[in-house]
């Protein structure tokens, strides 16, 4: 007898819902792929995805190869292709096959399609973007890698943009791609625009775009066609300040403890719109705590400073006021008010006195450091208040209560994507390639990883919400809402048996639990065949 492992763990189910979309099948046709070719354009990408989508950080192209020796490419991927096959140099090529069609536009059309085929509602898109930074030495003057702002704070890293668009409907990738290093969010959030309308113009039904406040201009704003924009107006407004102002008492406002809120219509770069003051007691109470901690700094650092201002002479009270006229403008959330001025006199040359000659006359202060209440508890309401703004006028197909909700859901969507695209230990984090056509085309593999996971991970709770059942978490927890990573855990080391006995030969999976036989029944047939499951259905 002989016996034969091979690892299976989760790339069944990556392989299967990868299969449930033909996703294979739509690349192949899109990149013309040759028939007569031993692996087609497709099923490199789906190599490349299963070693990209890991749970250890993921490998460079020719490293792919030794990664499948230990897997079981006839199940995963197709019949006849050998370990060899899978080398970086088919793999490179069938980069540069994506590229030439386009990566973006490739990831978008595979993507709708699979948003429909799961009843995906795409009636609201939330739109981010996020810097990814890459380690190497790549040359200026690229169309992509290049320095940009750091938010991670490594000035000396290279970097690109991943634009990424969610539906707000368990937070499906549906448009992605990669953007210059030291692009414009606002003029970029443009583009965003156009390429939805576009995706949305056959479209009956009104669709929304969630944008962060970096898309709130006068130029995207006439940009609008199809679409409607719901975003936060940006601080440097002074109309949403004063807004903002005039609402701080809170008493015409309305809603819950929560969250209130009052919309009144506004006109901005010539567009009619709708505009929503909320007051949120979640980030009023965490601006007070913010405030009350720079109040106890800036009171120690006076303290030191009035304590120096008292030792100090000064030739004429006019001086000394003037000293604190300009400690006062340093002063955010107190007051500094002069208690006495004391005269005093005091020789100005060195050495011992002569009888004769006059003493000098000088004055020192006495300060008093006082708080801003008042002013530091409407600063904490204020910064617990923020405007949001909406292009759709009629109230009855947007209420007013859902514009908050819809707009705080972009947190949940597109950020939480970028957090599992950065993660080494899960999606792909890394860049092993030079050539920028690559870059992308290698971008959009991975954004179709974040899709199988987005597509598994929304059908999964789904379902486990309707059918009112539960699987275990990390520490035993009956819960309805798994993220895939976990589900990926407990697939770890499920193995594929090959047995040979004399002239008979059979396959075996071994170490699949019955929690997760049920997981693979959720995501339905393709998932369960290849761990050689018979479905049900």
């Amino acid at each position: 007898m002989k016996i034969k492992p091979e690892e299976m763990h989760y790339y069944g189910v990556v392989a299967g819902i990868s299969e449930k979309i033909r996703l294979v099948e739509q690349i192949d046709m899109m990149t013309k792929s040759d028939p007569q070719r031993k692996v087609s354009v497709g099923q490199c990408v789906l190599a490349m995805m299963l070693n990209g989508m890991g749970l250890t950080m993921s490998k460079p192209l020719y490293l792919v190869e030794e990664f499948f020796r230990t897997k079981p490419i006839w199940l995963l991927i197709g019949k006849g292709i050998k370990a060899e096959d899978l080398n970086d140099d088919t793999l490179g090529r069938a980069l540069d096959e994506i590229a030439d069609y386009g990566s973006a536009k490739m990831f978008s059309t595979i993507a709708l399609a699979a948003a429909a085929l799961y009843k995906v509602d795409t009636k609201f898109f939330h739109g981010d973007t996020s810097n990814v930074q890459v380690y190497g030495d790549y040359e200026d003057g690229g169309n992509l890698i290049t320095f940009g702002y750091p938010k991670q704070g490594r000035s000396d890293l290279k970097q690109y943009i991943l634009s990424l668009i969610t539906a707000y409907d368990g937070a499906i990738p549906l448009f992605a791609g990669a953007v210059r290093g030291n692009a414009s969010d606002t003029k970029h959030f443009k583009e965003l625009i156009k390429l939805v309308e576009e995706n949305i113009k056959n479209s009956t039904d009104d669709h929304y775009f969630v944008l962060d406040s970096a898309a709130y201009s006068e130029e995207n704003l006439k940009t609008l066609n199809k679409v409607f924009l719901i975003t936060r107006v940006p601080e440097r407004i002074s109309a949403a300040r004063e807004l903002k102002e005039s609402y701080v008492s809170l008493d015409r406002l309305h809603g819950d403890e929560d969250n209130k809120f009052a919309e009144v219509c506004s006109i901005y770069g010539g567009i009619p719109q709708r505009w929503i003051v909320v007051y949120s007691r979640i980030a009023h109470n965490k601006a007070k705590k913010t405030i009350a901690a720079l109040v106890k700094k800036e009171n120690e650092e006076l303290q030191k400073t009035v304590k120096k201002f008292s030792k100090k002479l000064f030739s004429c009270p006019i001086d000394a006021k003037n000293a604190v006229a300009e400690l006062s403008k340093q002063c955010q959330f107190h007051k500094i008010t002069i208690v006495q001025t004391i005269e005093t006199n005091k020789h100005t040359s060195a050495g011992r006195p002569l009888k004769n000659k006059p003493e000098g006359t000088f004055y020192r202060i006495e300060l008093a450091i006082e708080e801003l209440t008042g002013q530091n508890k409407k600063q904490a309401t204020l910064d617990g208040m923020f405007v949001l703004a909406t292009t759709q006028l009629n109230s009855d197909k947007l209420p007013t209560n859902e514009v908050l909700p819809r707009y705080k859901g972009q947190s949940g969507n597109a950020e939480n994507r970028f957090n599992l695209f950065k993660n080494s230990s899960c999606i792909a984090s890394k860049v092993y390639l030079k050539n920028e056509k690559r870059i992308e085309a290698l971008v959009m593999v991975l954004c179709l990883c974040l899709l199988i996971y987005a597509l598994a991970e929304s059908k999964l709770r789904k379902t486990l919400a309707a059918e009112k059942r539960t699987v275990p978490n990390q520490i035993g927890k009956p819960i309805q809402n798994p993220t895939m990573r976990w589900v990926f855990q407990m697939l770890e080391g499920v193995i594929l048996l090959t047995i040979e006995t004399g002239t008979q030969v059979y396959q075996e999976i071994s170490n699949l639990r019955m929690t997760m036989r049920y997981v693979l029944e959720i995501l339905g047939k393709e998932c369960m065949s290849k761990y050689l499951l018979q479905s049900s259905g």
